[in-house]
């Protein structure tokens, strides 16, 4: 009576040339059907490259088969609330400035995702009044070196802002973080002069004259 059993080990590469085998948690079943033959099913929350196994024997002495294989197993469905929004600018940025941030994509078991095609939404809000609410847009690309998304924003006013990252209108880890926008640099062509020191002045006396220093979008003092 020959039984079988099927090992499986995760495999990591190593500097880049090869593999080894990991710590990994998973479940597999193996059925023989009618015909004969054996069929091996894997379960598994961990995503990477295995590397499979099949031992026959009888239950005492089993033996490798020749029939060992690397398969991949895929990240699952990216889950929103897994997926990381993080920046390096510590959410401060200049108006009229990029200001870049970084969205690593994962599944509910925290793999990381490998291949575009997500539907992420990046905005950045303020209230600048009670009536009135200031959004940009973000735009969004893939990195397909680091596998994940580069999201960039060029805001315009500076003031205190709330980045909001949503995938179907579901929040990423990290989304509705405060970001302090600064104003950019004056610019003489923005900026303003007035009083009665610019009409004329009279020996003896002082006069007065004040100067609204502003970039192309916002007022820098």
């Amino acid at each position: 009576d020959i039984q079988a059993e099927a090992r499986f080990q995760l495999l990591e590469k190593v500097a880049n040339i090869s593999y080894a085998p990991v710590l990994s948690s998973h479940e597999h079943r193996l059925a023989l059907n009618h015909a004969g033959v054996w069929s091996v099913s894997l379960f598994t929350t961990v995503s990477g490259l295995y590397r499979a196994s099949v031992w026959l024997g009888d239950g005492i002495s089993p033996q490798e088969s020749n029939e060992e294989f690397i398969t991949t197993v895929l990240p699952s469905d990216t889950h929103a609330p897994s997926c990381e929004l993080h920046s390096d600018h510590d959410a401060v940025c200049t108006a009229s400035k990029p200001c870049d941030f970084v969205l690593q994509p994962k599944d509910r078991f925290g793999n990381k995702g490998t291949e575009p095609g997500d539907n992420f939404q990046a905005k950045l809000a303020t209230q600048e009044r009670r009536e009135h609410l200031l959004l940009y847009e973000g735009s969004i690309e893939y990195d397909t070196l680091n596998t994940n998304y580069r999201i960039r924003f060029i805001a315009t006013r500076s003031g205190e802002y709330r980045v909001m990252t949503t995938r179907y209108e579901t929040h990423v880890s990290g989304s509705l973080g405060r970001l302090r926008v600064m104003p950019g640099a004056p610019e003489a062509t923005s900026s303003t002069a007035h009083g009665f020191g610019l009409l004329g002045a009279v020996v003896g006396h002082a006069v007065g004259s004040s100067c609204d220093l502003q970039s192309p979008y916002v007022v820098a003092s």
